[in-house]
């Protein structure tokens, strides 16, 4: 998907969007610009007015006291989704594949530090879950579909109410209280895009922006969304064009940056302009793979697939 061409737009009245990338869109010649072609994996976009139109979503900026912060403008060709696939367990039991009495060690050489933070918000190297290779969790499901998610993990070992990730089963021991598995043995994983819809879409996140930030949890609310662009990001990785690529990884940051000094004045630009890019993003959020029921009904699931909220840091 390709943000929507700009040609048609004079230069005084060329949309505001906040990253240099994005921006230096506009300084492209109109006919470099009008000749771009807009596609998307598994979306068929069709020019025709009756198929797919581009449209100008525009809402009055909401000034940070003191910052002047102008909202993402985000002109998007709105794409007619593809048929509606259902997603189907992979696995007829998660619990047969894994290894009882087993431990994959760190032995300084195994272990794999990362952001693990959407996962666990306590027991992690340091009190650090944004650079970990274990955390405190309370099912071994949700270890597993850590390590099924986060790329660089080969082998996990759950025990004492801990997950561990490693990169290589090379610290193999025999252990009591402990089980482990490899990163297949894990429960049937969910579309990432179906996971970013489900959790924007919460009613307890819409609530939030109605009312601003009265009775809203601040940190709740913007950690399930932190959750939502993770998911949006795996959902479209390498299928955006450079713009709309760096305008999702804007609003990732600014989650972030928010999530690090929670400012409730700070809080509607920053969930005005989320809510701006998975409106546009929605024709292809909705034509991905849904989950089963039984997929539904499998352990180890975040807060946002059963209704809720993450906490104020993690979402497991």
């Amino acid at each position: 998907m390709r943000l929507a061409q700009l040609c048609e737009w004079p230069r005084a009245k060329a949309p505001v969007l906040e990253t240099e990338t994005a921006a230096s869109f506009l300084e492209v010649p109109r006919r470099s610009r009008c000749s771009a072609a807009a596609s998307f994996l598994d979306v068929q976009v069709r020019r025709a007015p009756s198929r797919a139109a581009s449209f100008f979503q525009e809402r009055e900026a909401v000034a940070a006291k003191g910052q002047g912060r102008r909202v993402l403008l985000v002109p998007l060709v709105v794409a007619y989704p593809a048929p509606r696939r259902t997603q189907s367990v992979e696995d007829a039991s998660f619990e047969d594949c894994v290894e009882p009495r087993r431990v994959y060690r760190h032995l300084g050489a195994y272990g794999i530090f990362l952001d693990l933070s959407l996962f666990g918000s306590s027991g992690c190297w340091q009190n650090d879950c944004r650079s970990t290779d274990k955390f405190h969790c309370q099912d071994q499901a949700v270890c597993a579909r850590a390590c099924r998610e986060v790329q660089e993990c080969t082998h996990w070992s759950f025990g004492e109410g801990s997950c561990f990730l490693r990169k290589s089963d090379g610290g193999m021991e025999h252990a009591a209280g402990f089980s482990s598995g490899n990163k297949a043995c894990a429960p049937p994983p969910l579309s990432s895009a179906w996971l970013a819809q489900r959790a924007a879409d919460l009613p307890q996140l819409r609530a939030c922006e109605s009312s601003a930030t009265r009775g809203c949890d601040l940190a709740r609310a913007m950690t399930t969304w932190r959750f939502a662009i993770a998911a949006v990001r795996r959902a479209t990785e390498g299928k955006l064009d450079a713009a709309t690529q760096a305008i999702v990884n804007q609003i990732s940051q600014d989650t972030d940056a928010f999530l690090q000094q929670l400012h409730e004045d700070n809080f509607a630009p920053v969930v005005i302009n989320n809510r701006l890019v998975f409106d546009a993003l929605q024709g292809f959020l909705a034509s991905q793979p849904s989950p089963s029921e039984q997929d539904l009904e499998m352990p180890g699931l975040p807060a946002p697939v059963l209704g809720n909220l993450c906490g104020p840091s993690s979402c497991y």
